[in-house]
């Protein structure tokens, strides 16, 4: 075995000795135990159980939160359920941190650090050595000023293009890190490992609880926070650490709401242990489950996760509403009130001769006082947060094929068209206001739009023929179509009310579909069979029609659902060689040149559209039994799944 395997395999086993948690003894004191009152009623309930073992949970909100554990798993809280997110890695993920919905970190084993965009996780460990490194935690003040800590006391540090080693004053494993401000920040771990960063570099601090291994460190205020090591929780007042022991707690993991709440959980696979602060002494609190809780996070006072290792239990707290808050000129209490709308902007401390902590901004898992010259009153702008990208499609799931629209991630599906014909061939305006499409609602295909929320839909082509495959122009001012008006499928334009409807194509032996207009409005690609035997190709025409050429070689096959990219330097399309009978989707320079295939799954993949940033392409996919939303980076890697219902979802469409 190499040094490098070598370090690579003491790493995983600290690793495993971490999420193991020393159910044997390691780290305890016989120091005799703190005074803790009876059991009370902690609303600690049992949600359910996923088949993983859990590490981290961060909840944004009540409706929006992650967790992460065991060979790459990722899930996500919509509210209503726990949804698994698709994952790059099978890596063990130990943390996970959210500056806002559509931003967020996971880090993990091997050197495993993914980025959240809001569509998807993206591999991110740039300046991170993988064969030699895990990764146990991660936190963030702002998008460009995040910490990872992780095996021999590695200390990383995120400036916004990459990541950059900081020296460490350990060689521990480090399995937690806090950060309060760009100045203030705590990292603990393994054999005592309790260090403090000043703004200038990390250096150990002393506590008096003797030899202790740190699984969790969270701070409320830079003079109050608490590190957990199975039956010790030590609390810092601004000054020093002191120990609160609790006999045979087994303690793993904590959380803070405020001074007097705060939340430690843990337990081995056949007992589980929660207790509660209320500012004066720790409660036991009633857990109805067996398992070793290694993740808390509270929403707030009310509202709470607890993940398991060892069975995979998700627990849930519930609590009666908690009391309105008085305001205060001057200063307000710290809360743990973080929701998807909160501001992830760092308020950079400032030096101030009293030393008062008055204006607040909001981090991980707490509101952080920094300073300011002045106690005047301070308003804090409201951020409202990018809205997250969408997936249009059709689908026949509730009988006839209607139109749905999903977020990026799967989650909050809603059904626009209630009609009982069909509807397909769904794109946004590109103001994304208004939704085009085809429906057979009055007997024959005909374009429709209507209002993004499904209201208020019209009719553009009224006639006794099919009108299908309607597309927008880049300024929204015209629409191409497919029509076989004149007997044969010829491509044809209007203007965006249904004015002005002007045959382009004029084949009379071919059939001619899929028309789509190039960013700036100059060319249409079309599909076609004209003059080809027995294959369909991609064409390129004037905006007016005029000089047709042909794009896609001659084979046997067919080309068919040209897309361009929105710089218009590319063209993706569906290829369906007639030797294979397999479909799959393709990606070729805008003269034609350079094709290059994006998928190859087994099954039929289809109706590519490519993103209005130029980032990704969706596509429909057979490869699981039945047609889905997918989507994938440009170069086709990282391939996810949308949607995941029995019935066929096609011909996604993106949000603007």
């Amino acid at each position: 075995m190499s040094a490098e395997s070598r370090r690579a395999a003491v790493a995983v086993a600290g690793c495993m000795l971490a999420i193991g948690l020393f159910v044997d003894g390691i780290g305890r004191m016989s120091s005799a135990p703190h005074a803790w009152s009876a059991p009370v009623s902690g609303g600690w309930r049992t949600w359910g159980t996923r088949a993983t073992r859990f590490r981290d949970i961060h909840m944004l909100s009540d409706a929006d939160g992650w967790a992460v554990g065991f060979e790459g798993t990722i899930l996500r809280w919509n509210g209503a359920d726990w949804v698994v997110v698709d994952s790059p890695t099978r890596a063990l993920l130990f943390g996970v941190h959210m500056l806002t919905p559509d931003d967020g970190w996971i880090v993990g084993t091997g050197g495993t650090v993914l980025r959240w965009d809001g569509i998807g996780w993206r591999t991110a460990n740039s300046g991170i050595e993988p064969a030699t490194t895990a990764l146990f935690d991660t936190d963030w003040l702002a998008p460009d000023d995040g910490w990872a800590v992780g095996s021999d006391g590695r200390i990383f540090h995120w400036d916004g293009q990459g990541w950059t080693t900081v020296a460490s004053p350990t060689d521990q494993n480090l399995f937690s890190i806090d950060m309060l401000s760009p100045t203030d920040g705590w990292a603990a771990g393994w054999n005592n490992a309790l260090v403090h960063w000043d703004g200038t570099r990390w250096q150990s601090v002393a506590h008096p609880a003797g030899n202790l291994a740190f699984y969790e460190i969270a701070f409320l205020t830079p003079d109050s926070g608490w590190v957990i090591s199975l039956e010790h929780a030590l609390h810092w007042d601004g000054q020093a650490w002191h120990d609160h022991v609790l006999a045979d707690a087994d303690l793993h993991s904590v959380d803070i709401v405020a001074e007097s709440d705060v939340w430690a959980l843990g337990g081995s696979p056949d007992r589980a242990t929660a207790y509660h602060w209320d500012g004066v002494r720790w409660s036991a609190a009633s857990v109805d489950v067996a398992d070793d809780f290694l993740a808390v996070d509270m929403v707030d006072a009310t509202d709470g996760w607890a993940g398991g290792w060892s069975n995979g239990t998700l627990l849930r707290y519930r609590a009666g509403a908690a009391p309105e808050a008085t305001p205060s000129p001057t200063a307000a209490t710290p809360s743990r009130t973080a929701t998807a709308t909160r501001t992830p902007t760092v308020v950079r401390p400032t030096a101030t001769p009293t030393g008062r902590w008055l204006l607040p901004y909001v981090s991980n898992r707490h509101v952080i006082w920094t300073a300011t010259p002045t106690p005047t009153a301070t308003s804090t702008p409201t951020v409202t947060p990018t809205p997250k990208p969408k997936l249009l499609f059709n689908s026949d799931r509730d009988g006839n094929r209607e139109l749905y629209v999903v977020n990026f991630d799967g989650t909050d599906l809603t059904r626009l068209t209630f009609t009982p014909g069909n509807e397909s061939c769904a794109s946004w305006s590109p103001d994304g206001r208004q939704v085009l499409f085809t429906s057979n609602e009055d007997g024959d295909t005909e374009v429709y739009v209507m209002n993004g929320d499904g209201s208020a839909r019209r009719p553009l082509t009224v006639n006794s023929n099919a009108d299908v495959d309607a597309a927008w122009s880049n300024d929204g001012r015209r629409i191409a179509f497919s029509s076989n008006r004149p007997g044969n499928f010829e491509i044809y334009a209007m203007n965006a009310d249904g004015s002005g409807q002007t045959r382009l194509t004029r084949t009379g032996d071919g059939l001619n579909f899929s028309p789509a207009w190039s960013p700036d409005g100059k060319l249409i690609a079309f599909q076609s069979s004209r003059g080809d035997g027995n294959g369909i190709r991609i064409f390129l025409m004037n905006a007016d029609g005029s000089k047709p050429r042909r794009l896609s070689p001659r084979d046997e096959g067919i080309d068919d659902d040209p897309t361009w990219s929105p710089d218009g330097s590319r063209i993706a399309f569906e290829y369906f060689p007639y030797a294979s009978g397999n479909a799959d989707i393709h990606v070729m320079q805008a003269d034609g040149s350079a094709k290059t295939r994006l998928t190859s799954a087994a099954g039929y993949d289809s109706n590519p559209a490519w993103s209005p940033d130029g980032a990704r392409i969706a596509f429909n996919s057979q490869r699981d039994g039945d047609h889905e939303i997918y989507w994938m980076n440009t170069d086709g890697s990282q391939q996810t799944r949308v949607t995941r219902h029995g019935a066929s979802d096609e011909c996604p469409s993106w949000s603007r």
